[in-house]
């Protein structure tokens, strides 16, 4: 089924169908809702906001732009053979430049720390954990912040973002040690940063009650994700319902410009990116496991089309977005671009058992390999390495391949030696940013599950 043909089918059955999700919640009385901390508190689940849920406009995903996107990005395309080392700055945080021998002076001797004196990856986990809740949780307001510098902080309390890495996170470490509960803390604190703008529940990147912020749809994604794993993992119709609930909202920011694909911030059609469409298939594709709606199927085949076709480099890898006022592409790598990329292939190949889509998903593991990997060292933000790392497990458990894992293991203990300070935080440079915490801390909790 190719992509024009499942576009014609999404608009012949009026769009809401496809993009809706799996039909509205339960309305609530207060359009706020109770919140996730006080449906927690009554289910001893991780909770789920049940009032109603909008269809997406469809409107917007009538508005078909004709022009192909050949038309915009085909010149944009040639062959990128610039490294890794020039991607541009992440808009919302600096990320470290990913070659070995330019990360900052380590914090801690390599040679007092050898192989065989390090903790088991379950311990390292719960050791982060431990320093998270030490140094950036505010028992007052239930809220985290940015780093671990009161004078660095822009402002009192986290973004959004952090949070997206610290609740997959917290999930993975649970899942590590039976009969605990990390959970609760995390999705109190993000309860905080919803809102209802436009009738459609969705995040801000602020706390809400602090003015709140512009919404991102990657972040929303990345909590959908979490979501999946909890219900993966503890089968309650919470977490699903939640997911089903920002894959609506995800849908908010679908119009044909451009062929197709996701914008990245919602009210900003300035730019279509990897880090929005990448983890929108994943999302669709794992509701549709759980469900077996077919309209998640079809949306994910659509968005995976499209980022291929406009995103892709010929390397295997991933560019960051094309922006669409400036008729440029943005050739940006990063790691978790090619990571959702790699999942969403791995997934489509246990779905509908089509070799292509495995032997796509081998060649953009090779692919990211030998572009991220290093003199034995991955880049430098853990959090958009664990996001690859989930795509090299999916595959793991399909080919038994420990290849990319094994390289995973040899960076993971590499930080462990030289990267982690007297605090127990990680980094290569002051301040400590819970970003990074989070994202080591899934890495570590999720090799713990390797066998």
């Amino acid at each position: 089924m190719n992509t024009c043909f499942l576009l014609i089918h999404l608009l012949w059955t009026g769009l809401t169908a496809p993009f809706a999700g799996p039909g509205p919640l339960k309305p609530a009385a207060d359009p706020a809702g109770p919140g996730l901390a006080a449906q927690m508190a009554a289910t001893n689940k991780p909770a789920v906001d049940t009032r109603s849920a909008v269809d997406t406009p469809a409107a917007n995903m009538r508005t078909a732009d004709t022009r192909s996107v050949d038309t915009m990005a085909a010149d944009m395309r040639a062959a990128d053979t610039r490294s890794v080392d020039t991607r541009a700055a992440d808009t919302r945080a600096a990320v470290d430049t990913p070659a070995a021998n330019m990360r900052a002076a380590d914090t801690r001797s390599a040679d007092t720390r050898s192989v065989d004196t390090l903790p088991s990856y379950a311990e390292r986990a719960h050791e982060l954990h431990e320093s998270i809740y030490h140094n950036f949780y505010d028992k007052g307001t239930g809220l985290f912040t940015e780093t671990n510098s009161k004078t660095a902080n822009e402002r009192p309390n986290s973004y959004l973002w952090p949070l997206c890495a610290l609740l997959p996170a917290e999930d993975a470490l649970e899942a590590d040690k039976p009969g605990q509960s990390y959970l609760p803390a995390v999705m109190r604190a993000i309860d905080q940063y919803r809102s209802f703008k436009g009738g459609v529940p969705g995040y801000d990147s602020y706390v809400v009650e602090q003015g709140g912020g512009d919404r991102f749809y990657d972040d929303n994604q990345w909590i959908g994700l979490a979501c999946m794993d909890i219900y993966n993992r503890k089968h309650d119709k919470s977490s699903l319902s939640l997911a089903s609930e920002i894959y609506r909202f995800m849908m908010t920011g679908y119009d044909t410009v451009a062929g197709g694909g996701l914008y990245w911030k919602e009210g900003d059609k300035s730019t279509k990116n990897t880090c929005s469409n990448g983890p929108g298939i994943v999302l669709a594709l794992e509701l549709y496991q759980a469900t077996h709606k077919k309209h998640y199927l079809d949306t994910a085949l659509v968005l995976y089309d499209w980022t291929n076709k406009t995103l892709q480099t010929p390397e295997g890898v991933y560019s960051d977005n094309i922006n669409l006022k400036e008729h440029r592409m943005a050739h940006a790598l990063y790691t978790y671009n090619t990571g959702t990329m790699l999942h969403s292939n791995v997934l489509l190949y246990t779905i509908t058992h089509q070799r292509k889509y495995l032997d796509e998903a081998h060649r953009v593991a090779a692919a990211s390999l030998k572009v991220f990997f290093r003199n034995g060292r991955f880049p430098g933000n853990y959090w958009f390495n664990v996001v690859l790392l989930r795509g090299y497990l999916a595959l793991y458990a399909v080919d038994h391949d420990a290849t990319y894992i094994n390289a995973f293991k040899t960076d993971a203990d590499a930080i462990w030696r030289t990267e982690i300070d007297k605090d127990g935080l990680a980094g290569t440079k002051p301040p400590r940013k819970l970003l990074d915490q989070a994202g080591l801390e899934e890495i570590f909790a999720r090799l713990a599950q390797v066998k």
